[in-house]
């Protein structure tokens, strides 16, 4: 996000603090707020696992509702009306969303991510990658996304659509997203596995619209850990990072 006044980040909900009492610690998460100078954190029950995160905050730093791509879950740390069954579909979401044989929530690292709806007051879109195959929890095969209205249920918001299909690849577990240059909509961008190829969607008030698909740099070649992608502040240069496959930074052309 090019501008340092709107907050929409100012609020990181993670796991639990490992350093107490760990393995059964007395709290299951860690809100660190960025609001506060210094920053502070806090430890709290959210009654849900964290593996799969994203939070957003309004533009003033409050926080409005997160997800561990399992369900929504509200600034009251409840579920959100409608919030439950994200990702529906798959070996995942039955093992880590819907039993105890993983209890960590939905097994992706950058693979949920909240933004703004351009132009729809109140209105949210979380973006997420799916891994739909009913044999393998490895690859993720679908982009889809869900919208939040966040005046819902007196000001705690409630899912008005959720699992929206967007498109079917083998997508690399890097979601992120700049802003338009036109100050309104967002760019969204994920990388195809094990190629050099990369999808680009743009998000505005008319929705989601048709990726476009151009390859650049080398392939990626690992997905599941230690992959992590992020875009300058100013939204010029992308950079990602595999284990495998090192740091590759890419001069941005086309997000005017």
């Amino acid at each position: 996000m090019a501008t340092a006044q709107i907050k929409f980040d100012y609020n990181w909900v993670l796991g639990y603090p490992a350093d107490i009492n760990f393995p059964n610690p007395k709290y299951n998460g860690t809100l660190v707020d960025f609001n506060a100078k210094p920053t502070e954190y806090y430890y709290f029950d959210i009654g849900v696992k964290l593996n799969a995160n994203a939070a957003i905050s309004d533009s003033a730093g409050k926080l409005l509702f997160y997800t561990n791509g399992c369900e929504i879950i509200n600034k009251n740390h409840k579920k959100m009306n409608n919030g439950d069954d994200i990702n529906a579909g798959g070996l995942s979401f039955q093992q880590e969303c819907k039993s105890n044989i993983y209890p960590y929530g939905y097994s992706t690292h950058q693979g949920v991510l909240i933004l703004p709806f351009p132009d729809m007051p109140n209105q949210y879109v979380l973006l997420h990658l799916r891994k739909s195959d009913t044999i393998s929890r490895e690859y993720i095969l679908d982009l889809l996304y869900s919208i939040v209205d966040i005046s819902g249920d007196d000001g705690f918001g409630a899912v008005l659509s959720k699992n929206n299909f967007v498109y079917h690849d083998t997508f690399c577990d890097m979601l992120t997203a700049v802003r338009h240059g036109n100050g309104r909509d967002w760019w969204i961008l994920i990388p195809r596995y094990n190629t050099a190829e990369y999808y680009t969607f743009l998000l505005s008030p008319e929705g989601i619209g048709k990726p476009i698909i151009q390859k650049i740099g080398e392939p990626i070649k690992n997905f599941r850990w230690g992959v992590q992608a992020a875009f300058s502040p100013n939204g010029a240069k992308y950079v990602n990072h595999t284990p495998l496959g090192g740091l590759q930074i890419l001069v941005v052309s086309f997000y005017e």
